[in-house]
């Protein structure tokens, strides 16, 4: 049963947090317990739903503990390989037996350490947890789009159909597909000038770009992109604002560089992320692989190595340090990575990413902080409830904006 010692401790907690005596430590765990994935977050709203903890505490009102364990341990034994279980909105998953009596363990623990407060009719403050459950059904995760904006002025829009092919007036060509904009390798009997093209990302949306000359950006939601459709010049140059994750094809003849409003980034063939937002307090560059030159219109520069991040100001002082390539590359591989972060900078990632305003009613709150890992197609209501359990907030929604106040 040495499995099941995990969901005791998380019992405990349980407990202790409703009551209002969890200390930091313990909410930090909590919290890192219930990111780990969508079981745990399961089980914590079923442990932090008042109708459902009622109807089970009412159901033990009166009852020997004893035996309801002996009944739990008896149910584990003969329990089945596997289970369907219907999730809410009729999803249907199939899951090991032993969490659905995991479940049962932890609330046994959780109904030992508060149940004397039903025996004695005091209530249990539940302070930070959202005892209705709320949910946000108009706020959905984003998905592949963007608008390309050709030379002559012409704008495609990206994402809706399987398959397209694009033709330039400059002779290039590029196949379009759900989530990926691809341009043929440049030829030498092109005569016209190459056209500059612009690809945009809105809030809620996120785009692949494959460059002629090989070279692959993932760019990120609420970002734009202004590239050339084929190289001409000794160097490769594009035009970020927003966020990027590049792969860049090798050509030591011809450097690459991706300008920022604040910074240019020279590199040769390398990995890196470019964070560049213009309602973010900082530029900030991190290198997976290979080598790059960050510079600034100040005259400052530095050389990243693998696992480097650089690190630019609203002065445009640049600061170079080891990288957190985890947190900077968790949009690309459809996470949220939160490190210790201010409620004010996730929301802002929220806000790109599910196409909603936030706003504070004290900004006091824009300094709490958080850790945490979500993955980014889930649905927004969980983080949310996450976020109202550990900060003692509430989030209240008119349309498309949510208000972050007191509980």
């Amino acid at each position: 049963m040495d499995e099941l010692n995990p969901y005791f401790d998380i019992a405990e907690l349980a407990g202790k947090f409703l009551q209002g005596v969890v200390t930091d430590e313990e909410r930090v765990f909590l919290n890192a317990w219930i990111a780990q994935d969508y079981q745990n977050r399961i089980l914590w709203e079923n442990l932090t739903r008042e109708p459902y903890l009622q109807q089970q505490l009412d159901s033990f009102k009166g009852k020997d503990p004893g035996a309801a364990w002996q009944k739990l341990l008896s149910a584990i034994r003969s329990a089945p390989d596997e289970e369907e279980v219907v999730l809410a909105g009729s999803a249907r998953r199939r899951f090991h037996p032993i969490f659905r009596y995991a479940a049962a363990a932890a609330l046994l623990g959780f109904i030992a350490y508060i149940g004397y407060r039903w025996e004695t009719n005091r209530p249990v403050a539940s302070p930070g947890i959202p005892v209705v459950a709320k949910t946000f059904d108009d706020i959905q995760p984003g998905t592949a789009k963007a608008r390309l904006v050709l030379g002559n002025g012409r704008v495609l829009a990206l994402g809706a159909s399987a398959k397209d092919t694009i033709r330039e007036d400059d002779g290039s060509r590029a196949e379009a597909a759900m989530d990926v904009l691809r341009y043929a390798a440049a030829t030498s009997n092109l005569s016209e000038p190459a056209q500059f093209n612009s690809m945009i990302t809105p809030r809620g949306g996120e785009y692949k770009l494959v460059l002629s000359d090989g070279t692959k950006v993932w760019l990120n939601a609420a970002s734009s992109i202004r590239y050339p459709t084929r190289f001409t010049g000794a160097r490769r140059e594009v035009w970020l604002e927003g966020e990027a994750f590049l792969e860049v094809a090798g050509d030591p003849s011809h450097p690459f560089v991706v300008r920022t409003p604040k910074t240019d980034i020279t590199v040769l063939g390398t990995c890196f992320n470019v964070k560049s937002y213009t309602d973010e307090p900082y530029d900030r560059t991190s290198l997976v692989a290979g080598s790059v030159r960050v510079s600034t219109g100040q005259g400052g520069a530095v050389i990243l190595e693998p696992g480097m991040q650089s690190t630019v100001t609203t002065g445009e002082r640049i600061e170079r340090r080891d990288a957190n390539l985890e947190e900077a590359l968790a949009w690309k591989n459809g996470l949220f990575v939160f490190e210790h972060e201010s409620l004010e900078s996730i929301c802002r990632k929220l806000s790109r990413w599910y196409n909603v305003d936030f706003r504070f009613r004290d900004p006091a709150y824009k300094t709490l902080r958080f850790t945490g890992r979500l993955r980014r197609g889930d649905h927004i209501t969980g983080l949310l409830h996450m976020l109202e359990a550990a900060y003692h907030v509430r989030f209240e929604q008119s349309g498309l904006t949510l208000s972050v106040g007191s509980r």
